[in-house]
């Protein structure tokens, strides 16, 4: 429940309203940006929140709870921040958001209503042209709860993160661009001949050089006979023969796959080897008890 200023709350009461909305969206280096959805400029506490007519936050989500799960933003590609390019460089990876709702008539007079706090989540090209936003909250709704992790065949860690533990900055290799093929998706390079097939699937090559330096693109399918790796998506500027770079394996997380490929089941956080819950409704036996007691049938002697 937020507490209101009395100014805002007889705002809020009066039959006519003047409210708009006003967010800051920061980015993981720091850097701060400020807009709002009133059709001109409003300054704030001192701070001037900026029209663009490309950016629309389209819904805002809440819980039972009173805490917002979630908000979409609609952004076009003239908008004179959130441009194409920008976006698939990844400038908005761990960026912040926040929201607030003010009466624009004197907003630091009848004060801010908070409507929504959290991170930058998914980010696609819908079919209007423009990119849709996905906003997850820092909280979640009253009517979720977390019990933990659950069971899962797969690894639950990301390889290379604190949990697997396994070191990729020695797993890495450098690489110099020969040729270019399949339109620009594929590159050639020798060092990644002598590789296993599929060494580097999954894997991500990260360019110190070109106009690509700095950004990453992650590999699909690499062939061990020509040093050929080809890429999930289309690299944010074309590849040239020259480009230079460091390409890490990937991982699928099967238990199988971090075993022979990484020798890493120590760390492996999966549990493969536990039976689905179906089991034991196909088998007729109780998970608890080994009979069949719940089916009809006489109970199992233990062995021996």
């Amino acid at each position: 429940m937020q507490n209101l200023t009395n100014q805002m709350d007889a705002a809020l009461a009066a039959t006519t309203t003047y409210l708009c909305r006003i967010w800051k969206l920061t980015l993981a280096n720091g850097q701060e940006f400020f807009f709002t959805d009133l059709t001109n400029d409003i300054t704030v506490g001192g701070q001037l929140y900026k029209f663009d007519p490309g950016i629309r936050v389209s819904a805002v989500v809440k819980s039972a709870g009173g805490q917002p799960d979630n908000a979409q933003i609609e952004v076009t590609t003239s908008s004179d921040f959130m441009t194409t390019n920008r976006l698939r460089q990844g400038s908005l990876k761990n960026a912040t958001f926040d929201m607030w709702i003010i009466d624009w008539r004197d907003p630091d007079f009848y004060g801010l209503i908070s409507l929504f706090g959290g991170g930058v989540g998914e980010q696609s090209f819908n079919n209007k042209g423009q990119i849709d936003l996905g906003l997850n909250s820092r909280v979640g709704g009253g009517n979720q709860s977390n019990i933990g992790e659950v069971y899962s065949k797969q690894c639950r860690a990301l390889l290379g993160d604190a949990r697997c533990k396994f070191d990729l900055e020695a797993a890495k290799i450098a690489i110099e661009v020969t040729a270019i093929e399949d339109n620009g998706y594929s590159f050639i390079a020798a060092e990644l001949v002598g590789s296993a097939n599929d060494y580097y699937k999954f894997g991500k090559v990260t360019w110190d050089s070109g106009l690509n330096s700095g950004l990453t693109d992650e590999i699909k399918t690499n062939v061990n006979a020509s040093g050929k790796a080809t890429l999930v998506l289309y690299p944010r500027n074309p590849m040239v023969i020259g480009d230079t770079g460091f390409v890490y394996p990937g991982c699928d997380y099967q238990v199988s796959t971090c075993g022979t490929k990484f020798n890493n089941l120590a760390n492996f956080r999966g549990e493969p080897y536990v039976p689905p819950p179906n089991v034991y409704i196909f088998s007729g036996l109780s998970p608890t008890t080994g009979s069949s007691s719940n089916f009809g049938g006489a109970p199992i002697a233990p062995a021996g």
